[in-house]
């Protein structure tokens, strides 16, 4: 047996050759594993090349939408905490802050709501005054006495991270003079059409109990009794986007328009309907006929407490122009309307005056714009003709609001 295998051994080695034998089994593995260099064709190439763009093509938007899902959820949480704020103001006052007071009437809710929002430290500093606010350390500011436009006080260049959307981009920027920004901003409701209702300048209408519709007046604080339409039915706060930091009326700059920018007009075809705002963008931009302009400072000031920095009315659904009608050179004159705006896609965040957070859609109703705002002067019991966005604007409308 031994031998027949021996010789089994030398006749394979012999007449075949082990190497030969073997030779199709070295080449493979050489190639594979060898010192050869591995090689694709270009259709395999190719093929992976494919794999790897569909692969990012599905995954990209996911990663992209997981993020917006995150900074929505955040912006969320950031009005709830304005609300509760609102609410512990409300439970110390015994009413929510007026839309702004103190100097002419243009100190912030903002910065009233402050020791509430865990921000103690900086009411304080803002209460003592004192050469500590001013950036050169010479002015002996009083206290609260800090117009908000001051460049050289310390306290208005303080960005406070929870009164910024995460998804509107232009609020991390500071606006000129390194002074801080804001996204959200108080509802005052399907009335309120002076661009800033601030200063002494016709006191005897802008105190009126009912000149504004919403839960923020700019004479006094407003307390839950005041809201017959009941706090789960009426908006509290809301978010505005930032401007694209355009100061002037500027004719040249339309067309250019961002979507936080104010289109207006300094000619007198006022209609005083929310039906002239929707007339004045076309696919989102300034028209470029009838000298429409551009205002690009909403969002500018966080403690200023005029409308068109701190308020926004329920006329038009989310998303929706704002416009001006008037003076466009940054003074209180003029009409406004500050629509709902984000970058959220389909609405706007909102938060109503029961502390609840919602988001309201782009196809809310909006009752019949070409109606003029006038019809809602002395309002109280009388119902938006604005539809549901309108309803829930009002505090006092005395409507039924359906589901949202």
């Amino acid at each position: 047996m031994g031998g027949g295998g021996a010789i089994y051994r030398k006749g394979l080695k012999t007449k075949v050759g082990s190497r030969l034998f073997f030779q199709p089994f070295f080449s493979k593995f050489s190639r594979l594993f060898g010192s050869a260099k591995p090689g694709f064709t270009l259709v395999e190439l190719l093929v992976v090349i494919a794999i790897i763009g569909v692969l990012i093509a599905i995954l990209l938007p996911a990663v992209q939408a997981a993020r917006e899902a995150a900074r929505r959820m955040q912006c969320t949480n950031n009005l709830k905490q304005w609300a509760i704020a609102s609410h512990n103001y409300h439970d110390t006052h015994d009413s929510f802050p007026p839309l702004g007071t103190g100097l002419a009437d243009r100190i912030s809710w903002t910065v009233l709501l402050l020791p509430f929002t865990e921000q103690s430290a900086l009411h304080a500093t803002m209460a003592a005054g004192g050469t500590v606010c001013d950036i050169n350390g010479t002015t002996n500011y009083p206290s609260f006495g800090a117009y908000p436009w001051d460049e050289n006080y310390i306290p208005w260049k303080t960005r406070i991270s929870f009164l910024i959307c995460p998804s509107d981009g232009k609020a991390k920027e500071p606006a000129p003079g390194n002074i801080a920004r804001r996204s959200y901003r108080a509802s005052v409701g399907d009335f309120a059409s002076d661009w800033g209702q601030a200063g002494t300048a016709g006191k005897n209408y802008q105190d009126r109990p009912y000149y504004h519709r919403g839960c923020f007046s700019r004479a006094n604080g407003r307390n839950f009794a005041f809201i017959t339409d009941g706090a789960s039915n009426t908006l509290l706060f809301g978010e505005v986007l930032n401007g694209s930091g355009n100061v002037e009326g500027d004719v040249s700059s339309r067309n250019k328009r961002e979507r936080g920018d104010i289109a207006g007009r300094t000619s007198s075809d006022w209609t005083a309907t929310p039906a002239w705002c929707l007339s004045s963008t076309i696919n989102g931009r300034i028209r470029s006929d009838n000298n429409w302009g551009s205002v690009g400072f909403a969002g500018y000031l966080w403690g200023d407490g005029i409308t068109v920095l701190s308020g926004f009315h329920s006329f038009l659904p989310p998303n929706s122009p704002s416009c001006v009608a008037g003076t466009m050179d940054y003074t209180p004159n003029g009409h406004v309307y500050v629509s709902l705006s984000s970058y959220h896609t389909g609405g706007a965040n909102v938060a109503m005056a029961d502390a609840s957070v919602h988001f309201l859609s782009n196809t809310i109703s909006y009752g019949d714009p070409s109606k003029d705002i006038w019809q809602m002067w002395f309002g109280c019991g009388k119902q938006s003709v604005y539809g549901v966005i309108g309803a829930l604007g009002t505090a006092f409308g005395d409507e039924t609001v359906p589901s949202f």
